[in-house]
């Protein structure tokens, strides 16, 4: 998945919206409405405002996880 590019450019529906969103906050403890996935918000934008940064690569890779088949985004808790 593109990080720079709009997400809801990419097609994702609102299930996988859904789905992206209770995924980051099992991962991370962030709170992402489904509807930002929706909009107008690239990987890197939400990167960004979780870190309080620029989004890099690696950072948006691992906001990217949930997506990622296989799951390989953050690491496990007590891993």
């Amino acid at each position: 998945m593109p990080t720079d590019r709009p997400i809801g450019e990419i097609g994702i529906d609102s299930l996988t919206a859904a789905q992206l969103s209770v995924e980051v906050e099992e991962r991370t403890g962030a709170n992402i409405p489904l509807e930002r996935f929706l909009g107008d918000e690239s990987l890197d934008d939400l990167v960004r405002e979780m870190t309080g940064g620029p989004a890099s690569a690696g950072n948006a890779a691992t906001a990217g996880g949930p997506a990622s088949a296989g799951g390989s985004g953050a690491p496990e808790a007590g891993a």
